[in-house]
């Protein structure tokens, strides 16, 4: 059977008293619209920081537990508005939400923990108690929490393509230290993994992509030999930079022909890289625009006992990866996720001097998915002057965040921001719903914004004619 529903379960920390508290509120009800229209069963729970009534578990002054489980935007905006500001401690916020998120840590299923706190860190308590400090980032990194501070007036250094890139600018992230508690913030944010402080624009694209994958999850399913032998043990997925193995083809082993005549075999040091638009060949000097970039994670598959079960079981399987690595033998395995799905069949490697002992996985490709045939079309003079050909790179390199001479300015790949349509969809439904006048066009990112003028652009468009008609002017309406 599969593994129990995945889902993410968060705390949101909403500051009445921010100065920017007219952007924070598009951004909690953007939000909040998106996972209430969701088909998911995330759970978040909303707290209200910085108020002058008080009511959660752990009797914190100046915070508000609201009974408001679902994220539906309409009870949300009418417990924002009724509610009074009161300076309160930022930090007793956090240490709240960590509590809360201690009692779901061990529930099955849980994929991510998070806290999303909406705020400005402006109109809040400054006194500082390192006690507490330590503490927030001890637990956070304990339970592997995710911490999104979203308001502050951060900017990014360059654009953001993957998770470790994410990391990376957040060890060295620059804040406006003469704030106290952005300058806390900043301890808060380098000596964790997870966390985060960005403006509302970046803020909302990486609450729902920078997280756990779904992938992590161990799956418990029992390791079956027959019908009558089952041995109970736990699939986990590890990122190493350094895999033990993996099964490929021998891709030096190819030959580089023609399309039109296979016959015709081409020596690839007379090859050329680029890519054809609109009809003409662009030539890329280098292979890195093709690559991905960053380091390289791959991922193993490994079996190991579960724990939960009687220790027998746990022996069962240390016995079974000791015989089999005696014999220099493997285990072919067959998983099924559900009946009316494709099966997956892996080579089960044992690892007798890992701990604890388990198999390596490696899926096997079935043999359509094998192909060593590599063709190539030879690309045909362009019919434009080198002159236009040079303006027509000139205007791609200048659309490429990796090149030097990039002239647009995006603080996100497309990969880690919320799809455009889904975007713009939330944006409609919000307004519509709450029958308010909410422009949540305000916190979403300009995409194509130019840093400067970009004259190869302009020199592109130059480049083709006119688009001309034959119709009179007389039979014009």
């Amino acid at each position: 059977m599969p593994p129990a529903s995945k889902r993410e379960f968060g705390v949101i920390l909403f500051d009445i008293n921010s100065s920017n508290k007219e952007e924070a509120l598009l951004t909690l009800i953007k939000i909040c619209t998106y996972k209430w229209l969701s088909a998911n069963k995330d759970t978040y729970k909303l707290i209200l920081s910085n108020t002058k009534d008080s009511r959660n578990v752990k009797g914190f002054s100046n915070l508000y537990e609201t009974n408001i489980n679902e994220l539906d935007p309409q009870p949300i905006l009418e417990c924002v508005e009724n509610a009074e500001a009161e300076e309160g401690n930022w930090l007793d916020a956090l240490q709240l939400a960590i509590h809360i998120l201690k009692e779901a840590f061990e529930k099955p299923g849980i994929i991510t923990l998070q806290i999303l706190y909406i705020t400005n860190l402006d109109r809040c308590s400054q006194t500082l108690d390192e006690g507490k400090v330590g503490k927030i980032i001890r637990d956070l990194k304990e339970y592997n929490i995710y911490l999104y501070i979203i308001g502050p007036n951060v900017k990014l250094p360059y654009t953001i393509t993957s998770e470790d890139d994410v990391r990376d600018i957040m060890k060295d992230i620059k804040v406006d230290e003469s704030i106290h508690s952005l300058a806390v913030a900043k301890k808060i944010i380098i000596n964790t993994d997870n966390s985060v402080i960005c403006d509302f624009k970046v803020g909302v694209h990486l609450f729902f992509s920078f997280k756990n994958s779904h992938g992590t999850q161990p799956w418990k399913v029992p390791l079956s030999f027959g019908t009558k032998l089952e041995i109970p043990v736990c699939t986990v997925k590890v990122y190493r930079k350094d895999a033990p193995f993996k099964l490929s083809s021998d891709v030096k082993n190819f030959s580089t022909v023609l399309v039109e005549d296979e016959s015709v075999q081409l020596n690839y040091e007379d090859l050329v890289s680029g890519i054809i638009r609109h009809d003409k060949f662009v030539k890329v000097e280098g292979n890195d625009m093709f690559k991905v970039d960053g380091p390289r994670r791959d991922s193993t598959f490994y079996v190991l006992p579960d724990h939960e079960k009687p220790e027998e079981c746990c022996q069962a399987i240390y016995n079974l990866v000791d015989v089999l690595a005696e014999q220099k033998k493997y285990a072919i395995a067959r998983r099924v996720y559900n009946a009316n799905t494709k099966p997956k069949f892996f080579v089960l490697v044992p690892q007798p001097d890992l701990e604890p002992k388990c198999f390596a996985m490696s899926e096997l490709p079935y043999a359509d998915e094998v192909n060593n045939k590599y063709k190539f079309v030879v690309p045909t003079a362009s019919a434009t002057e080198s002159k236009n050909e040079d303006e027509f790179t000139q205007f791609f390199r200048s659309m490429d965040i990796w090149d030097d001479n990039c002239k647009v300015n995006i603080p996100l790949s497309p990969k880690l921001m919320l799809d455009w349509y889904s975007n713009k969809l939330v944006n409609a439904v919000a307004k519509q719903y709450l029958h308010r006048d909410l422009d949540l066009n305000e916190i979403d990112i300009d995409d194509l914004a130019e840093t400067e003028t970009n004259e190869f652009l302009d020199a592109f468009k130059k480049s083709w004619p006119e688009k001309t008609t034959n119709i009179d002017d007389e039979n014009m309406d």
